[in-house]
């Protein structure tokens, strides 16, 4: 969960009425050794994984086999 925005109009962007609270998600790149590698923007809108992935162009980061 994220904490709720004073302002109206971000309390509406942000809740989801799926998980009945105010959140956001983050796609987080980590490496065998545990440092991360990846941060994306935190994605407030309803979307899937593959779409946040697909947005970040993440992919376009890293080598084949990473």
């Amino acid at each position: 969960p994220v904490k709720k925005a004073k302002a109206k109009v971000a309390q509406q962007v942000t809740f989801s009425t799926y998980k009945n609270r105010h959140s956001a998600k983050i796609i987080v790149g980590v490496i065998p050794r545990g440092r991360c590698s990846y941060l994306s923007e935190a994605c407030i809108y309803a979307a899937s994984d593959c779409q946040i992935i697909q947005c970040s162009n993440v992919v376009t980061q890293v080598d084949r086999g990473d």
